[in-house]
């Protein structure tokens, strides 16, 4: 029996950050709204990662619901140290990077959130970051990337 977290289905993201000529892009599944006025939400990081340095430092990133498309990603953006690989170099010669509000963003996500941290608290084996949206773009609907597809598709959890 899977244990209580991983019965949830939840959304699948990418949190696009940059912080002067370093970029990176990671896996969050750890993410949800916890306001509606501000709109703001959670984004639990792991210390020590390229995305939770970049994203302390600069206070800002993009938050990018994947789409089912993208579950092929999983393993370059999730299981790659964005300290020792260069997940925008691989991904823009794979023609897989548009711009979105002048930022480099994954291509066809299903969403984008620009986040502005508020605060942030460590959380166990994370890092807790308090966000407020400060622009967001839905593209579809339809196909949200999630938690169970990754569990079913033997990315996560085998």
């Amino acid at each position: 029996m899977r244990r209580p977290w991983n019965l949830v289905n939840t959304p699948v993201y990418s949190l696009a950050t940059a912080s002067g000529d370093a970029a990176n892009m990671n896996i969050c599944t750890y993410v949800t709204p916890i306001s509606r006025r501000p709109k703001c939400y959670a984004v639990s990081l792991e210390p020590g990662s390229k995305s939770c340095a970049l994203f302390s430092a600069q206070g800002r990133g993009v938050l990018q619901l994947l789409t089912t498309r993208q579950a092929s990603l999983i393993r370059v953006l999730g299981y790659r140290s964005g300290h020792v690989f260069d997940k925008y170099t691989y991904l823009e010669s794979r023609g897989l990077l548009a711009k979105w509000e002048g930022r480099p963003v994954l291509r066809d996500a299903a969403a984008y959130l620009a986040l502005q941290v508020e605060d942030q608290v460590e959380a166990g084996d994370h890092r807790l970051f308090i966000c407020q949206v400060e622009r967001s773009r839905s593209q579809s609907d339809r196909h949200i990337l999630m938690l169970q597809d990754l569990i079913q598709q033997g990315l996560i959890l085998s």
